[in-house]
């Protein structure tokens, strides 16, 4: 399973206190999209044309992903 880590989570001390056998893969990037911070305080991603949102993808178990 792949998690896409925004904030507080893309830092690896923290992840692996979350997820102890999380592995990085790297930089994803989600276009046509944008960060905002909701009216409730949560982190999010909305659509927006022309924009492009990174991300730290990261394997949530202890299998890596294999990239073709």
């Amino acid at each position: 399973m792949l998690h896409f880590a925004y904030g507080s989570n893309m830092y690896r001390a923290l992840m692996r206190k979350h997820a102890p056998a999380a592995a990085p893969i790297g930089v994803a990037k989600l276009p046509n999209h944008r960060f905002v911070i909701t009216t409730d305080g949560y982190a999010s991603v909305e659509p927006a044309r022309g924009q492009t949102v990174q991300w730290h993808a990261v394997a949530a178990d202890a299998t890596r992903p294999r990239h073709a």
